[in-house]
């Protein structure tokens, strides 16, 4: 099944008239879906709490196997009808190949108006026992522009007083005894990460452009809809260009797809 903040993303392309199925990193999401799926496991309990202008919504989810669960908070702007109660939709929340095997028939011909109400979507969870926080935020700044924000931070593993004091950044005990959490070697703190996506979409091409806070990676993809052939199939081309300043490193890849539908 999908989380809340993948079915909530792309109701909102769906609304706004974004067409994400022309991104580079669909291509092969199809073969991903019908092959490389996850098993569920254990029962899921979820709930969802909407405003009555529907722009607000909370939701929760508890996993059974293993025992976990989080609460979440969202905010969607548009200027066309946004459905936030997609989250508790069973069959959008199912894993399903149908939107990448047809993806004219999910699609909507919503046109940007550039002066109407700013189009956004928000949205934050929490996660426990991993204490784990997630943040989306996407804005359409033009009618071929948008931009895409994802954070995502995991809390220390462990205290952050031991932690300080052996980096060095808080003394030691004064009476000049340590705990015993303090003795042996400490794991790494926690993670936290940045993800920056600007995208450009015309009729035949979706070129995006990335920057990943936690190496410091910059990247670029493009997809380029060459031509129809007959009414069947569609060639497309693309690549994928990225470079990590923190690990000097970089690499590159490129594809020409047949697509048929």
């Amino acid at each position: 099944m999908y989380d809340a903040a993948t079915v909530l993303l792309r109701e909102y392309w769906r609304a706004t008239g974004w067409n994400d199925q022309s991104s580079y990193l669909n291509l092969s999401k199809a073969s991903d879906v019908l092959l490389d799926f996850t098993t569920p496991r254990g029962v899921i309990f979820s709930s969802a709490t909407l405003t009555p202008a529907s722009s607000f919504t909370a939701s929760t989810r508890i996993l059974t196997v293993p025992l976990s669960g989080f609460i979440a908070y969202s905010h969607a702007s548009t200027n066309s009808i946004f459905d936030l109660g997609c989250i508790q939709d069973p069959l959008r929340c199912m894993t399903r190949a149908a939107p990448f095997l047809e993806p004219n028939m999910h699609f909507s011909q919503h046109k940007h108006q550039p002066k109407a109400t700013r189009e956004m979507l928000l949205y934050g969870s929490m996660h426990a026992p991993s204490s784990c926080v997630e943040a989306l935020c996407v804005f359409r700044l033009s009618e071929h522009w948008q931009i895409m924000a994802t954070a995502l931070s995991n809390a220390p593993r462990f205290p952050v007083v031991p932690l300080g004091r052996w980096l060095g950044i808080i003394p030691p005990n004064r009476s000049g005894s340590e705990s015993a959490s303090t003795k042996g070697p400490i794991g790494p703190p926690g993670v936290t990460n940045l993800l920056l996506t600007l995208q450009h979409q015309s009729s035949r091409t979706m070129t995006e452009y990335t920057y990943s806070l936690d190496d410091a990676l910059w990247g670029a993809r493009i997809l380029r809809h060459i031509c129809s052939v007959a009414d069947a199939a569609t060639l497309s081309a693309g690549g994928e260009l990225f470079f990590s300043i923190a690990e000097k490193s970089g690499g590159s890849t490129y594809i020409a797809l047949l697509t048929f539908h």
